[in-house]
């Protein structure tokens, strides 16, 4: 939780906020002195909640898009 927490203020911010890039996982991962293996684990784990927040997000936009399409 917290490297979720960390690396959050690392996405790119544009027209929509960006996955956290691996190299900025790498280093948390180097900073906290993780071995291989548990770093290889918290990048699995970053992607993975890193792709379940971009789709909730679009999935929110959608809805939003279509509701807002009936008005």
């Amino acid at each position: 939780m917290n490297a979720w927490h960390d690396l959050n203020t690392c996405r790119a911010i544009g027209m929509a906020v960006g996955p956290i890039p691996w190299t900025a996982i790498v280093a948390w991962c180097e900073f906290h002195e993780l071995d291989r293996d548990a770093a290889m684990q918290l990048i699995h784990v970053i992607r993975k909640l890193d792709n379940d927040r971009a789709e909730r997000e679009a999935s929110e936009r959608a809805l939003k898009n279509l509701i807002g399409g009936q008005s």
